[in-house]
């Protein structure tokens, strides 16, 4: 299991959904800290992220891993979404436990 902390600089960082220009699901609190904890280049949706290598879909059949969040990441996302009080969090990703998918 791989931990991956919340932190309110990353709360403070984040970019809701609908305020963000940039795609949400790569500059949302979750992301940058499933970034930190080693997850490479990762895009964060309401309760699964993908991550891996960004030329995979060159360089191997644009394959990237899909995992789940944990119910308090899933939580913690519609909250900052809808511009609710979060408070920084500790959640655990089972790196074992992904799902190959084509590039997203």
């Amino acid at each position: 299991m791989t931990p991956v902390e919340v932190t309110q600089q990353y709360i403070d960082d984040g970019r809701r959904a609908e305020a963000c220009r940039l795609s949400r699901e790569c500059n949302c609190p979750v992301a940058h800290a499933v970034a930190a904890a080693g997850f490479p280049n990762p895009k964060v949706r309401a309760s699964t992220f993908t991550a891996g290598d960004v030329t995979a879909y060159l360089h191997s059949s644009g394959k990237r891993r899909r995992y789940v969040l944990p119910p308090e990441a899933v939580r913690f996302i519609e909250r900052f979404d809808d511009n609710r009080h979060v408070d920084p969090i500790t959640f655990e990703v089972d790196e074992t436990d992904y799902v190959e998918v084509f590039y997203e």
